[in-house]
This record gives structure tokens, sequence and C-alpha cells, in this order.
């Protein structure tokens, strides 16, 4: 016989030749020798089937739990929202316009903000015209920018003082106001 892949030659007894010794890696030590019995595969196939089985009710048990930690979160949602019970529209506007005890305190600062930006504006407009009245030769560049500037502080505190008091024009004179501010 020739040698095939490093295989050894054995003697020859009973007219049968003995199968080489396997050899055996150190990775499938624990392994069982193969062997071509029928009785081996359906032990093998007998013990996948079990452990798919288990795997499948391993399956459904988490399935499970996660169902009815689903359902116990959304009962429990459930259950806070229903603490809270829902007022009808008009309740919840009645409970809206009643004022925080800060609301006078708002309101008192708001006001005062317009009257001295009403102020401010004012003292520009009679400085600038001073200036220009006063001077045989008035400097006209700060003529020009202290009536400038006067006329818008005096218009924004105007108009901040419409939109506060009326609802005028959906109360635009305040958002007026409110971006001239940082001028």
């Amino acid at each position: 016989m020739p040698k095939l892949f490093g295989a050894k030659k054995t003697k020859k007894s009973s007219g049968r030749a003995k199968k080489p010794d396997r050899q055996v890696s150190p990775l499938m030590a624990d392994e069982p020798p193969p062997s071509s019995s029928s009785s081996s595969r359906l032990k093998k196939d007998e013990q996948r089937t079990a452990q798919r089985k288990e795997r499948d009710e391993k399956r459904k048990k988490r399935e499970e739990r996660l169902a009815d930690s689903k359902t116990s979160q959304e009962s429990s949602k459930k259950s806070k929202k229903k603490s809270k019970p829902k007022l009808s529209r008009a309740e919840q506007d009645e409970k809206d316009a009643k004022l925080g005890c800060w609301h006078k305190t708002q309101e008192f600062l708001v006001k005062l903000v317009h009257v001295l930006d009403a102020l401010i504006g004012f003292t520009f407009i009679v400085y600038g015209s001073l200036i220009y009245t006063q001077f045989e030769k008035p400097a006209m560049e700060a003529v020009i920018t202290s009536l400038t500037y006067g006329s818008v502080m005096l218009f924004t505190s105007i108009m901040g003082a419409i939109g506060f008091y009326t609802t005028l024009c959906k109360r635009i004179g305040l958002l007026i106001s409110a971006y001239m501010a940082p001028l």
C-alpha cells in the first residue's frame, strides 16, 4: 500500500489492516472518539433536540418576563396619569388666571423700566436740542446721535407701555420694546 500523508504501514494480521492510532489535539481532548454506529448519532440527535427545547423554554420565559415588565410599566404610567385629574378647559383657564406672588413685583418692574426708558429718551432729546440751540457752531454729530438715541428710547418706551396696558395689535408694542432694549 502506498504511504499517504505520513501514515505508517502496519502489520497485517488475520487479513485486515489496523487503523493508524488517532492523534488527539489539545482542543479535542475532551471529545469522545468518533464512532460510526448509528446509535451514537441518535444519542447526539436526542441531545441536540433536548438542548433546543431548553433554549426555546428559556426564550419563552424571557419573553414572558419582558411582556410582564412592559405591562407593569404601562399600568404604572396609567396609574400615575390617573392620579392627576384632568381639568376642563374653563377650570384650567381659571387656574391659570390666578397669579403668583411675584406677579405684582414683575408688573412693577416692567412699569419702572418703561418709565426709565421714557425719561432717558426725553433727557437725550433735551440734551441734543440744547447742544443745537446753545452753541454758534454746534457739534452736529453729537446732536444727531443724541436726538436719534433719545427718539428711539422714547418711542420704544411708549410702545412698551401701550403693549403692556392694551392688547392692541397683539401686544406688538412689548415686542418692539423688548427688541430695542439692547440699544
